[in-house]
């Protein structure tokens, strides 16, 4: 006798009575058919249990493995952001820190002239203040980035952010002997960021000009920094006049530990674009006839958490 289910075979039920004649009647066959189709249903019932209990087995070791991968994932990523922040003030403190260390060693000079000169000596000690200002200001910024807090947002003028830069780096750009130009054509336009960050955007842009002319004559270093305002969006570019980035490695600048010298960290150039990005903008590099341009481009009255 067929177990059927909807239709479809499940099974068999053969009964068999050598003994008695007669005990198939068919009043007995029509119960036994209905208990066949019940056996079907348990048949199919215990059938799906048991797979269902496979299935929740089976589920259960994914979300255990989801969950391990998760964590594990959760901890490279921690261990990622801690090592970003420990290059970011490794790279981002030894700027100031360098400016600092040549004007000291310039105030000293002024003041042990047979005449000391106290004027210059004055000009440089403001900037060792500033220098040291800027460092906390970096120590700020990337302690509240391993914490996660909040972006420092204000209205920022970014002609005086670039005048501010060259003011800190007013001794790094005599020592490397470059004849820095301005023209800046955004007087009065003012974006909503954090000035510190898009100090060191500049400051970075400016070094990397500087230290890209390193092999040329001090009468053919030469950088360009133009300002000029949309009716939508500020841009900048720092262009230099040295010796390019080659095609090859033009789609690398940006990466993370990317770098071309033999001392670098390959830090400096992410960072900027990390910082632009976060100001909802755009970092661009274009090699030129001579030389490099680096633009950044940031919308007007655009917030940081827009």
């Amino acid at each position: 006798m067929p177990l059927l289910r909807r239709g479809e075979l499940t099974g068999l039920l053969c009964l068999q009575n050598d003994y008695l004649e007669g005990v198939f009647a068919a009043d007995t066959v029509a119960f036994l058919k209905l208990l066949a189709s019940q056996a079907a249903i348990s048949l199919e019932n215990a059938r799906l249990y048991t797979k269902l209990l496979q299935e929740n087995e089976l589920r259960s070791r994914s979300e255990q493995a989801l969950a391990g991968a998760r964590a594990e994932l959760e901890k490279n990523a921690r261990l990622t952001l801690l090592g970003g922040i420990a290059a970011s003030v490794t790279h981002e403190l030894g700027q100031p820190l360098s400016a600092i260390a040549s004007n000291a060693g310039a105030g000293l000079r002024w003041l042990g002239r047979p005449v000391p000169d106290i004027a210059e000596t004055l000009i440089v000690l403001n900037e060792i203040e500033a220098s040291v200002s800027r460092a906390h200001d970096i120590i700020r910024a990337l302690r509240a980035l391993s914490k996660q807090a909040p972006k420092v947002e204000q209205p920022v003028d970014v002609d005086e952010v670039i005048q501010e830069v060259l003011r800190i780096a007013r001794s790094e750009v005599s020592s490397h002997g470059a004849d820095v130009r301005l023209h800046l054509a955004a007087a009065g336009a003012v974006v909503w960021g954090d000035a510190t960050q898009l100090k060191q955007v500049v400051l970075n842009l400016l070094y990397n000009g500087m230290e890209a002319m390193n092999d040329l004559p001090e009468q053919e270093r030469r950088i360009e920094i133009v300002s000029r305002r949309g009716s939508t969006e500020i841009s900048v570019t720092v262009r230099d006049f040295g010796k390019g980035i080659a095609p090859e490695i033009a789609s690398r600048i940006f990466e993370p530990m990317f770098t071309t010298k033999t001392s670098g960290m390959g830090m400096g150039l992410a960072i900027c674009k990390s910082i632009v990005e976060a100001h909802h903008g755009v970092l661009t590099a274009v090699a030129e006839p001579v030389g490099t341009s680096f633009s950044f481009v940031i919308p007007l009255n655009s917030r940081l958490d827009a």
